[in-house]
């Protein structure tokens, strides 16, 4: 059995899981800093009102998606949490008919990626829940947040006279990065207020 492969592994995906929620939510002190630091716009991103005090509304994603000047929405995606899109994907119309159908493809197409109002979607589970005065969802063009990687993941094997007569082998991983938003006009964000 690998396990320094195995471990290697296992490292990287933790390393990502991290690593995302820091580009979303972290508070640039000793970590990257997040879009939303903290789950709030304390970078004074561009804030459009959901149009209700406790919920997303239809109005308000339209006016989320206008939000930013034309250069930057052709690159944009939209980033919520699963639950928040659940919330978006039970929008009804008078009629009861569901306004955004995602999963719904012409017979033999294959799937394609999530779009809500022609721009792709980016789950994450760090971004805040809905909820009255939340940051919820974001919607933006990602080359305006800059990733410093440092020095690359290590992964070290020690062997010493301490662990080898427990007869334990200690592996430490090592990643050093920073990140944080550089242009933050490339962002918008859905307030939840009318």
């Amino acid at each position: 059995f690998d396990i320094e492969g195995y471990l290697v592994e296992k490292f990287t995906e933790a390393a990502e899981i991290d690593e995302d929620n820091r580009f979303i939510v972290g508070s640039g002190i000793g970590s990257p800093q997040g879009i939303l630091p903290g789950g709030t716009n304390l970078l004074g991103l561009t804030a459009v009102n959901s149009g209700s005090s406790s919920a997303l509304t239809w109005p308000g994603l339209i006016r989320m998606s206008y939000a930013l000047p034309e250069r930057y929405r052709r690159n944009a995606v939209w980033v919520a949490k699963r639950s928040t899109y659940a919330e978006i994907r039970l929008l009804q119309n008078s009629s009861g008919q569901y306004l955004w159908a995602p999963d719904q493809y012409k017979g033999g197409e294959e799937r394609n990626p999530n779009m809500l109002l022609g721009y792709p979607v980016v789950e994450q589970e760090s971004m805040p829940a809905v909820g009255a005065g939340a940051y919820p969802l974001a919607f933006g063009d990602f080359k305006g947040y800059s990733v410093f990687d440092r020095i690359g993941m290590t992964v070290e094997r020690f062997l010493d006279s301490s662990t080898a007569r427990q007869n334990q082998i200690m592996y430490v991983m090592r990643r050093r990065l920073g990140g944080q938003p550089t242009e933050s006009w490339r962002f918008a964000t859905q307030l939840i207020s009318t």
